[in-house]
C-alpha cells in the first residue's frame, strides 16, 4: 500500500470509527451505524448543478460523504452551506471542509439559521437531505419538508435517502410533490431516494 492510500484507508476508518461511536451514544440522532456509501453520496450529489449561480444546501452532513460528492461534481465550496446538528460532526466539518458555509444546529429551525423566507427565498438551487427522518414525528418530517422547500427556487428540490419501504414524508394532502427516485442497493443498508418539490414546480409528478 502506498503512502497516500495508507493516509486515504487511516482518514477513512477514522470516519468510521468517530460516525460508529456518534450512532453508539446517539442511535436516534444517526440513520445508520455507518456513514453514507460513496455509491449514495454520488446519486445524492447528482441533482447538483455546479454550473447554476444558486449555491447548494445540505443537511445532516456528519462526517462529509455527500459532501465530497457534492464538491467533486465541481460546486465551488464556497457555494455549498451546510447545517448540522451533532456539535463532534460539526467541528469535524469545519476542519475538513473550512471553505464551506457551515452550520451547527437544528434543521428543524431554518428560519433561526437562514432568515426570514419571505425576505431571502430562493436562496438554494436544490436542497441535499440526509436527516434520520424516520426518527421524527410524521408531524415534523411533514412541517420540515414544507418549510425547506420556502427556501429552494420554485423548480428546484429536495433529495432524500430513506431505508425505509415508503417515502420518510407522505404527501400531506398534495401540499408538495413527492416521485421515488430510485434504489440504491450498493449502501448499508440499501436506501431509496426520494425527490420532493414544490407543487407545480418543474419535472414534478406524483408517482
Amino acid at each position: 500500500m502506498s503512502a497516500s492510500s495508507k493516509r486515504g484507508f487511516i482518514a477513512r476508518l477514522d470516519h468510521d470509527l468517530q460516525f460508529f461511536r456518534t450512532w453508539l451514544s446517539h442511535p436516534r440522532r444517526i440513520g445508520a451505524f455507518v456513514p453514507t456509501g460513496t455509491a449514495l453520496a454520488r446519486r445524492m450529489a447528482a441533482i447538483v448543478d455546479p454550473d447554476d449561480p444558486l449555491p447548494v444546501l445540505e443537511i445532516g452532513p456528519g462526517t462529509g460523504s455527500i459532501t465530497r460528492a457534492i464538491l467533486q461534481r465541481g460546486l465551488e465550496p464556497a457555494r455549498l452551506t451546510a447545517i448540522e446538528f451533532d456539535p463532534g460532526f460539526a467541528e469535524r466539518m469545519s476542519r475538513d471542509f473550512p471553505d464551506i458555509r457551515l452550520i451547527q444546529g437544528s434543521a428543524f429551525d431554518l428560519h433561526q439559521h437562514l432568515g426570514d423566507p419571505s425576505e431571502t427565498a430562493p436562496l438554494f438551487q436544490c436542497a441535499v437531505s440526509a436527516l434520520p427522518l424516520l426518527n421524527h414525528p410524521v408531524t415534523e418530517r411533514i412541517s420540515y419538508i414544507v418549510e425547506l422547500l420556502k427556501y429552494i427556487r420554485p423548480d428546484g428540490a429536495i433529495i432524500q435517502f430513506s431505508y425505509g419501504h415508503r417515502a420518510p414524508v407522505p404527501r400531506n394532502g398534495g401540499s408538495y410533490e413527492l416521485k421515488f427516485g430510485g434504489h440504491v442497493l450498493r449502501n448499508v443498508p440499501p436506501a431509496k431516494l426520494w425527490i420532493y418539490r414544490q407543487k407545480g414546480g418543474k419535472g414534478s409528478e406524483t408517482g
